[in-house]
């Protein structure tokens, strides 16, 4: 969605000057600090007419009538008076025309660029982080919450500015060129100055006593994680998820009236704690690979048991069973539940291959699992075809990636990294290609066993996130 202008604005017409249509607003009207409109604005008179005999002239109406109409125009002066964005077709996502977000007359204090991210964020951002996008949508939920709150409305406002600066983009170049037009250069400063915005407002809330406790915040946090993603996907995060932990442990959270809110916000924190989990299990995973003294025999064979536990029960899970289940409120297609079973099997080889090396650390000869190996990478490819899903195997793609041995194999993994790139514009795709390729240099100069991956990559200086 492009703030291309469609032709010279209202404003400059009005003003007998000529539009330089550079943008949504387009440059003239910025530097004048006027607000470009497409067309001239409605005008609300008392009485019938604005001018002549009828000028002034009132008829009587109920007062249920007046209120009606008094909304009506509120509805259309927020909407109709405004250029709106030229919409363009999304490229991820076959899900059918969804509920336009009418913006509510309260908002009109929101200026014009405000009005267009959160266009934005409905459109593209939306669907983003998601698997199937519908009118339930949960992140699509915080949208009329961010009106009432300037902390979710800033990280709102900021994931939107960020995506629409990463479209600039190319996978093999993720600094803007030179050359980058005036609206994506402007985009890149709107991400920053709201991403600032977002993190003082953030800060300011957790000192207030009766904000720290906001349902909002949670969701605040929620959307600044997903900002780091489409940033880097590296460090931000963690720090991000610590302080939703804290305050999820340390807080009670005003209900909210709203049922359908409050059930985002409970969704929004079980994801906040599963993510924690994984953390923490990423923490001992380094404390282990720091461990300088060797594990006596008997510690070395309670914990090998217990992996072997874990893969058999991770080989065990019913994908179908899950598959089924999860979409039951929708009434999945056959192909939907397809996908969401190869989305499932995809991550369940990367946890066995995870797990497998993590047992070889404690044996003296390492697995063999090419053949695990090759069936991820055969169900990462018979996803490749469905947007929805793909955009959603960033994990068991770099896992794969760790283990490839033969260059066909890698450049396999790199296609598909760069295809989940097309499909989000999320800058941890970018950077997870490139610590694959710097692994397999690596591990191609020193001769390093493949087993060794679950300890260097806990050696890379940063923590990353693969969603």
């Amino acid at each position: 969605m492009d703030p291309a202008a469609d032709g010279p604005c209202y404003t400059c017409r009005n003003r007998r000057i000529q539009c330089d249509q550079t943008g949504v607003p387009c440059a003239k009207c910025e530097k004048a600090g006027l607000e470009c409109l497409d067309k001239r604005p409605f005008r609300w008179v008392k009485g019938v007419a604005i001018r002549g005999r009828m000028q002034g002239r009132m008829y009587d109406a109920n007062k249920d009538a007046e209120a009606s109409h008094a909304k009506r125009r509120a509805v259309m002066k927020s909407n109709a008076t405004k250029r709106g964005p030229k919409k363009r077709e999304d490229h991820f996502s076959d899900t059918k025309s969804l509920p336009i977000i009418l913006h509510d007359p309260s908002t009109s204090r929101l200026d014009r660029k405000s009005h267009y991210y959160i266009d934005y964020f409905n459109d593209r951002i939306c669907k983003l982080f998601i698997v199937y996008d519908s009118n339930r949508n949960p992140i699509r939920s915080l949208i009329p919450m961010g009106y009432q709150d300037p902390v979710l409305m800033k990280a709102l406002l900021a994931l939107a500015a960020r995506h629409h600066v990463n479209t600039g983009h190319s996978f093999h170049q993720t600094e803007l060129p030179a050359s980058s037009s005036l609206q994506l250069s402007n985009a890149n400063q709107d991400a920053l100055l709201f991403k600032h915005q977002a993190m003082e407002a953030l800060s300011y809330s957790l000192r207030d006593t009766e904000s720290f406790k906001k349902e909002t915040t949670v969701a605040s946090i929620f959307l600044l994680i997903f900002l780091d993603l489409l940033e880097s996907g590296s460090d931000g995060w963690n720090f991000h998820l610590q302080g939703a932990k804290n305050l999820i442990a340390s807080t009670f959270f005003h209900s909210d009236s709203n049922l359908e809110l409050g059930q985002t916000i409970e969704e929004i924190r079980g994801f906040i704690i599963k993510q924690i989990d994984l953390w923490s299990l990423s923490t001992q995973r380094d404390n282990l690979a720091e461990t300088q003294s060797p594990l006596d025999e008997i510690s070395t064979t309670t914990f090998r048991a217990e992996i072997k536990s874990l893969i058999e029960m991770i080989g065990n899970f019913d994908s179908y069973n899950w598959a089924t289940k999860l979409q039951q409120s929708r009434n999945p297609s056959p192909q939907e539940i397809l996908g969401l079973c190869n989305l499932s099997e995809s991550y369940k080889l990367g946890a066995q291959l995870y797990a497998g090396r993590i047992l070889d650390a404690l044996a003296e000869e390492p697995a063999n699992q090419n053949d695990l190996v090759t069936e991820l990478l055969g169900v990462i490819d018979s996803l490749r075809d469905d947007k929805a899903i793909f955009k959603c195997i960033l994990w068991p793609i770099f896992v794969a990636g760790l283990e490839c041995q033969w260059q066909a194999q890698r450049d396999f993994v790199i296609s598909c990294i760069e295809r989940f790139w097309d499909l989000t514009n999320c800058l941890n795709g970018v950077n997870a290609a490139k610590i694959l390729q710097d692994y397999w240099q690596k591990e191609s100069s020193t001769g390093n066993e493949r087993m060794q991956w679950i300890f260097s990559i806990g050696e890379l200086g940063r923590d990353w996130l693969w969603i």
